[in-house]
């Protein structure tokens, strides 16, 4: 994660994040349906080959404004590019970042676990979201 900006004392950080990487242990998801369906979706995620889900910005965003970050998604190895709305806010030492983001796992070549052949199914659509907050070193 790279800002470039300043920050005065007692003012909010001004400037742009202009690189982000961000990554996500697979075996770190969790179903509301048990540890059966658990294993099920890390299963269809590949988590052997591929243990992580990846994001990578490509654009630069404003801090201190909503902003659409676009970048790369990588799950199960598929990149796909995607735009996610974002809301920013910073403050002196920290800045905050809130979104989420729908995506189907189809357009991941990702087949949808199910359970008891075929009775329990989960759905082909599926809600990235995440509340992240970095604080300046």
């Amino acid at each position: 994660f790279e800002i470039k900006g300043k920050a005065k004392k007692n003012q909010p950080l001004k400037g742009s994040i202009i690189s982000s990487d961000l990554s996500l242990k697979v075996v770190s998801l969790k179903s509301e349906r048990g540890e059966t369906m658990n294993g099920k979706m890390h299963r269809a995620l590949l988590y052997d080959e591929f243990p992580e889900i990846k994001f990578q910005l490509t654009n630069a965003i404003s801090v201190n404004q909503d902003s659409m970050a676009k970048g790369v998604l990588t799950i199960a190895g598929k990149e796909n590019s995607v735009e996610i709305e974002l809301t920013l806010t910073a403050s002196e030492n920290a800045i905050a970042v809130q979104g989420s983001k729908g995506i189907k796992l189809k357009d991941f070549e990702i087949d949808p676990p199910s359970a008891m052949f075929g009775q329990i199914e989960t759905g082909n659509d599926i809600v990235i979201a995440f509340d992240l907050n970095y604080l300046k070193e």
